[in-house]
C-alpha cells in the first residue's frame, strides 16, 4: 500500500532475537482451540511449526499489500454493478469530505473485511487497520454494513523490487527489516515488519524506517 496509509496506519512493534536470514528449524508456538469436552472453554496446546525463511517473509508482505488494496484502495470493493451507481453510505456534506460508499456484498460486513484482511495479516493487525480508517473518516459503518471512500492516490511502492536485509526470530514472533524500490523518489525506503504464527505466518506491523537514496 503506498507510503501515506503505512504511516498513517502501521503500528510499530519492535522485536529481538538471533539473526537469521536462511532457512531454520521448527519453533514451538502456543495455539488456542475449543476444548472437545467444554466447546466454549478454549486450551492452550504447543505445536512444531516451520520458521519463515526470507522468501516467505516477502511472500507474505506482498499477500498483505494486495489484500488491503482490496479494501482500501480498489474501486472493485464499492463498484459493485457496471452501469449501476454506488450507493452512498455517508454523503460529502455529512462528513465534510467525500461521500462513502456502501461496500460491495463481498465485503459488506465488518466481519467479511476482517475475514479478507486476516489472510495474510493478524486479526488484531486487521482490527486496528478498520477502526483507524473509520476514525479517520475513511470508512463508516451504518446499521451493520461497510462502507469506504474512494481511493486518491498513486501507489509508489514496487514490492516487487523488495528484500529482507535482516531477519530476526525469537519464541515463535519473526522481525524483518524489508527494503523497498519507491518509483516515485528513485529510492530505496526501509520498512520494519513484525510477523506471528496465526494458524500461518500473518504480519503483524509494519513500520516506516527511513529513505535512502540511490540507484537500483
Amino acid at each position: 500500500m503506498r507510503k501515506a496509509a503505512l504511516l498513517l496506519f502501521a503500528a510499530v512493534v519492535i522485536a529481538t532475537g538471533c539473526n537469521s536470514t536462511e532457512e531454520q528449524p521448527a519453533v514451538t508456538v502456543k495455539t488456542s482451540e475449543a476444548s472437545p469436552n467444554t466447546p466454549s472453554t478454549e486450551h492452550v496446546k504447543e505445536v512444531q511449526i516451520k520458521e519463515p525463511t526470507t522468501s516467505d517473509i516477502l511472500q507474505i508482505r506482498t499477500k498483505a499489500e494486495e489484500v488491503q488494496s482490496d479494501i482500501f484502495v480498489s474501486d472493485s470493493a464499492w463498484e459493485c454493478a457496471k452501469n449501476k451507481e454506488p450507493e452512498v453510505a455517508v454523503p460529502s456534506a455529512e462528513n465534510g469530505q467525500f461521500d462513502i460508499y456502501f461496500m460491495c456484498p463481498s465485503y459488506e460486513t465488518r466481519e467479511k473485511v476482517e475475514n479478507h484482511l486476516t489472510k495474510a495479516v493478524t486479526k488484531a493487525s486487521a482490527e486496528k487497520m478498520i477502526n483507524d480508517h473509520i476514525s479517520s473518516g475513511l470508512m463508516a459503518e451504518v446499521s451493520g454494513r461497510m462502507g469506504v471512500a474512494p481511493y486518491e492516490g498513486v501507489d509508489t511502492l514496487n514490492w516487487n523490487k523488495s528484500k529482507v536485509v535482516d531477519l530476526h526470530i525469537k519464541q515463535g514472533q519473526a522481525a524483518a527489516v524489508i527494503q523497498v524500490w519507491d518509483e516515485a523518489d528513485q529510492e530505496y525506503d526501509t520498512y520494519r515488519a513484525t510477523y506471528i504464527y496465526e494458524g500461518g505466518w500473518k504480519e503483524n506491523s509494519l513500520d516506516f524506517v527511513t529513505a535512502q537514496a540511490g540507484g537500483e
